[in-house]
């Protein structure tokens, strides 16, 4: 169980390294950069 926002807990929203955050971002957009040029192919491609 991990609450979103601790009152006062600034530090807190930093428990992870600046680099993981990077890699974090880096996934996501690989991520969504898949699932969009896969929707794009499913909707031109047809089946």
């Amino acid at each position: 169980m991990s609450a979103p926002e601790t009152p006062g807990g600034s530090d807190g929203k930093k428990k992870y390294p600046a680099g993981t955050v990077v890699i974090w971002i880096a996934g996501a957009g690989i991520g969504l950069w898949l699932l969009v040029s896969g929707l794009i192919g499913i909707l031109s491609g047809g089946s």
